[in-house]
C-alpha cells in the first residue's frame, strides 16, 4: 500500500513574479501528480468489502440485534449465532447488546442475576 505523496506544490507558483518560469505549469508535473494519486488508490485496501477471518477480518457482513461470532471449527470460520435461554432464564437481544436475566432460584443462590453485553465496535 502506498500513501499519496505530493511531488509539486502548486500553490507556490502563484506567489512567484510573471515571467519566473518555475510559475508555468508543467504537463510532467501534472502527470506525476495524477501518476501518484493512481498509485495510491490503486494499492490501498478496500474497505467495502467483506474481509474474511483467514486475513482478519469476520467474513460476515451483517448482524442482527444479540449476534454472536462464534468460532466454527468446520473452515476455521466464524459463525453468527444467538444465546438460547435455558430454564428460569431469560434473554434480551438489544441493539448492541444482550441482557441475560434469572429467575426462581431454584434452591441455591443466583450466580449471575444480570449479565449485560455490549459491542465497542459500529456497524451491529
Amino acid at each position: 500500500m502506498s500513501n499519496y505523496t505530493k511531488s509539486t506544490n502548486f500553490a507556490t507558483k502563484d506567489s512567484l513574479i510573471s515571467g519566473n518560469p518555475l510559475k508555468i505549469v508543467k504537463g510532467t508535473e501534472i502527470d506525476t501528480e495524477f501518476n501518484n494519486l493512481a498509485i495510491a488508490i490503486a494499492t490501498k485496501k478496500d474497505t467495502t468489502a467483506i474481509e474474511a477471518v483467514a486475513t482478519g477480518g469476520t467474513g460476515q457482513s451483517s448482524y442482527t440485534n444479540g449476534q454472536l461470532l462464534i468460532g466454527n471449527s468446520t473452515g476455521g470460520t466464524l459463525t453468527k449465532a444467538k444465546l438460547t435461554a435455558g430454564s428460569g432464564v431469560t434473554i434480551l437481544n438489544g441493539a448492541g447488546s444482550i441482557t441475560i436475566s434469572s429467575s426462581g432460584g431454584g434452591g441455591g443462590s443466583d450466580v449471575v442475576s444480570n449479565l449485560f453485553l455490549y459491542s465497542n465496535f459500529g456497524g451491529f
